[in-house]
């Protein structure tokens, strides 16, 4: 996949089910994207908010899993997906897995 769309960059999105029982706009609990690699953190970010269409009183926090599987680490907004996936990929599939979780952060 690589090969053929060597300007994009495969994610994983897995979405928490304790705070997101209900999914909705047909986004399923893992998710799977091909991101450009000169987006930033903070736009994929924005992406995944309008499709979960979240109240303004939620807050979502997107962490992605280290490339050897031992802890979620959170990326500044800034940092661009491409340089996200070249340190955080996985070894054994080159995907990038992001963690998803939301949280009612204002009242």
């Amino acid at each position: 996949m690589l090969t053929k769309h060597s300007d994009r960059v495969p994610i994983i999105c897995i979405f928490d089910k304790k705070t997101m029982p209900s999914l909705k706009n047909g986004i399923k609990e893992v998710q799977k994207f091909l991101a450009p690699r000169d987006i930033t953190f903070g736009q994929f970010t924005t992406v995944i908010r309008r499709k979960l269409s979240l109240n303004s009183t939620e807050s979502v926090f997107v962490l992605v899993e280290d490339s050897n599987g031992n802890g979620k680490v959170l990326c500044t907004s800034s940092d661009e997906i491409g340089v996200i996936h070249d340190a955080r990929k996985n070894k054994e599939d080159s995907f990038l897995y992001f963690h998803i979780t939301k949280e009612n952060t204002f009242g």
